[in-house]
């Protein structure tokens, strides 16, 4: 496994978050490309999530 240095923005010393949401979705479910500012923080509670971004190798998670 290939570790990656991944240089995160300067933050307050504080974190803001918005735009929080829950979804289940069906096996094979797919989302759309998109861009963020900073990071995007994900948590699966139950089942399987991969995670594919651009010129990185996949990341699994299971619970």
């Amino acid at each position: 496994m290939t570790n990656y240095f991944v240089a995160i923005p300067s933050l307050e010393s504080n974190i803001r978050l918005f735009g929080g949401h829950t979804r289940t979705v069906a096996g094979g479910w797919k989302f759309f490309g998109q861009i963020h500012q900073s990071f995007e923080l994900m948590c699966v509670t139950h089942g399987k999530q991969i995670t594919r971004m651009k010129n990185l190798e996949s990341v699994k998670y299971l619970v």
